[in-house]
């Protein structure tokens, strides 16, 4: 968000057990799960009762639920929502937990998907596990990408063989500094704020840089579109226990 003026929205898609409010130390009331329950009501009125608002100017759309079974989501109401979300906010973004379930796939067919892992073998297996789905699904490889978190200078010849492993180059290098980012995480700080000259900080902001010049302008709303941008966001909701600025 720090990186621009248009308007973003965070989704937590980890639907099973969702911990971005906790990150962002916010204590939300609402979230997807309201949709999942009734989705007949699903409009930019009652979206807009769902989101709250952090201090950076960030809006985040919960999972609203401390666990949300997966059979209990339809794919079609993930894909209302997320076609929902983007008509009403310039970037939406969605932290997709740690697998790739199918009532994801709206998700990964509208969006460019970063694959994080770090180069550990039982975190390698998940991300290839991650990978060969998206591959399954038919995920134009040009929208998919790789992170690299945790990474240190002596991980050379592990990094070539880890990409060998995978079918896929790391397009970023996340250098490690455990210390600074479960402070971060402790604290519902972001790295921003907290630190933000600091080796990891960097090179995050260069990938969210380099994510939003990918991407590109948002596209021109439709005139639809702009009414749903101004019914959603005309009455902010803000539910962050403590007003720590993130710009």
């Amino acid at each position: 968000k720090s990186l621009t003026t248009k308007s973003v929205l965070l989704m937590d898609g980890h639907f099973m057990d969702g911990d971005i409010p906790l990150f962002l130390d916010m204590k939300p009331e609402h979230g997807f799960a309201a949709i999942v329950r009734d989705l007949n009501r699903l409009d930019a009125t009652f979206l807009q009762s769902l989101l709250s608002s952090h201090a950076s100017g960030l809006s985040l759309l919960p999972v609203g639920a401390a666990s949300l079974p997966l059979s209990d989501i339809p794919p079609s109401c993930v894909a209302e929502t997320v076609d929902l979300l983007g008509s009403a906010f310039d970037y939406v973004v969605v932290d997709g937990g740690s697998g790739v379930h199918e009532v994801s796939r709206p998700i990964f067919e509208r969006a460019l998907c970063i694959v994080v892992t770090t180069i550990c073998a039982p975190m390698i297996r998940k991300a290839k596990f991650v990978l060969d789905e998206l591959r399954r699904m038919e995920i134009p490889d040009d929208r998919i990408q790789l992170a690299i978190t945790r990474y240190t200078a002596r991980a050379g010849a592990p990094l070539k063989e880890t990409e060998a492993y995978l079918g896929k180059s790391a397009s970023w290098l996340i250098p490690d500094d455990y210390p600074l980012v479960c402070r971060s995480i402790n604290e519902g700080i972001p790295l921003t704020t907290l630190a933000p000259r600091a080796k990891v900080t960097k090179a995050i902001h260069a990938m969210a840089q380099r994510t939003l010049r990918t991407m590109g302008e948002p596209k021109p709303l439709s005139r639809f579109a702009k009414l749903v941008k101004r019914l959603v966001g005309e009455r902010p909701q803000s539910m962050t226990p403590s007003e720590v600025p993130v710009k």
